[in-house]
């Protein structure tokens, strides 16, 4: 039986469903209602009324997309439940800003739009963008995220959802050989955005997967003209194979079928990290990330020996040469004097000498961010393993901020050496 699909996003998932770039859809999948240039934020705030007369660029496809962005139909469409999988990707959340017009009202400020007579009318109204100001534009996105998917439980109880891991590619084949090309690959960063919004959709929702092959390559040739997201045809024929799978386990095995959830829980494994690599290379984070998501990789380590003023521990031996080793004031008082680390390196070894006799306590938490008003932002950090001379002080991963930490305690003669290991990914 023919399963009924829609989309949400961008062309690495519509494109899956022209019969022009892959030709064989048709024998296994419907395509319906569709929705590409939308952001997943504007999609679940409130409509934009009475402006389709403005939406006038003479391309005929950008103002479909422009007034499916501000009239939120495609809400109305999957209340519907007329579909059984929807498949959705977060090309255009991360590529685009969103306009605020009002109070829980956004739209997506694309290049359509803005060749629109009802662009002039947006001039005055404030963007939030993902990589102006991530922090700003993750909460928003997170919160609308849980609105959509909370819509989609109360509302459609036949409808999957389908995470499609594409991303933005910059190499291309001619004649056999293997190009570069240097306009393309500076979108790469948008990858590193991706990752953080898949990831969130991954850890906290029972979504199916598409994920992404790396040596997939962008086509010179493509219908709709060479972009870092209109792959070789090789990629859409996979897709089309990886929609069969899943169509046949779920025919198999019920959603809730405990094979079934531990099948797609394993997928997520597949998932390429670049700010947070999950498939540890020797057992570190790839450092080549921006500044800004420090933060969420940065494990917070605090340890002290206590019991009189004079208590402290010594660090003998530090495998993370590039850590933060602090003392902070509010760490020192008639208990004695306690040591602070960060560390960015996904992994840590330390060994410790305890000074005098006193009660050891080692805490694993996120570190403290705090937002303009003063306000404790939690950052959450899953520590997979933390031992203390080879004994396991968690059995499982354990998800930890600053306000929830892990504590260990142990009673410490004078000059007892510890050794300390600690793994952790970012939540």
């Amino acid at each position: 039986m023919i399963k009924e699909f829609s989309t949400f996003g961008s062309c690495a998932s519509r494109g899956i469903f022209n019969s022009t770039i892959n030709n064989n859809y048709k024998k296994y999948f419907h395509i319906n209602y569709s929705v590409e240039a939308s952001s997943l934020i504007s999609l679940m705030s409130k409509p934009v009324l009475n402006k389709e007369n403005l939406i006038d660029t003479n391309n005929q496809y950008f103002n479909t997309c422009v007034t499916d962005d501000i009239t939120k139909k495609f809400i109305k469409f999957l209340k519907e439940d007329k579909i059984d999988y929807l498949v959705l990707d977060t090309y255009f959340d991360v590529i685009c800003s969103v306009i605020n017009i009002d109070k829980n009202q956004f739209i997506t400020n694309t290049s359509s739009l803005r060749k629109t007579t009802f662009y002039q009318e947006l001039l005055e109204y404030p963007e939030i963008n993902i990589t102006n100001n991530f922090d700003e534009f993750f909460q928003l996105y997170t919160k609308y995220c849980n609105k959509f998917f909370k819509f989609i439980k109360n509302n459609c109880n036949n409808l999957k959802i389908i995470l499609n891991c594409s991303r933005s590619v910059y190499k291309y084949s001619n004649n056999g050989k293997i190009f570069e090309n240097p306009n393309f690959k500076k979108f790469s960063y948008v990858n590193d955005y991706r990752n953080s919004l898949d990831e969130y959709i991954l850890n906290n929702f029972d979504v199916e997967l598409l994920p992404f092959n790396n040596n997939t390559l962008y086509d010179e040739n493509y219908i709709f003209g060479a972009h870092h997201t209109h792959y070789e045809s090789k990629y859409f024929h996979e897709k089309t194979e990886q929609l069969n799978d899943i169509i046949r386990r779920n025919e198999i095995l019920k959603w809730d079928d405990k094979l079934n959830k531990d099948y797609r829980k394993n997928l997520r494994k597949y998932i390429t990290l670049d700010w947070k690599n999950t498939k540890l290379k020797n057992n570190q984070f790839n450092t080549k990330f921006p500044e800004t998501f420090y933060k969420y990789i940065t494990a917070r380590i605090d340890i002290k020996n206590e019991g009189s003023p004079d208590n402290y521990i010594k660090i003998l031996k530090n495998s993370d040469v590039e850590s933060d080793i602090m003392h902070p004031n509010w760490y020192k008082n008639e208990l004695g004097i306690g040591t602070q680390i960060h560390s960015r390196k996904g992994t840590i070894n330390l060994k410790i000498k305890c000074i005098n006799e006193g009660t050891l306590k080692v805490i694993l938490r996120g570190i403290d961010v705090k937002n303009e008003n003063n306000e404790r932002i939690p950052i959450y950090i899953n520590y997979t393993d933390f031992n203390v001379n080879k004994m396991n002080i968690i059995k499982k991963t354990v998800t930890s901020s600053h306000d929830n930490p892990i504590i260990f305690k142990k009673n410490v003669k004078n000059s007892e050496i510890l050794d300390i290991f600690v793994r952790w990914i970012p939540f």
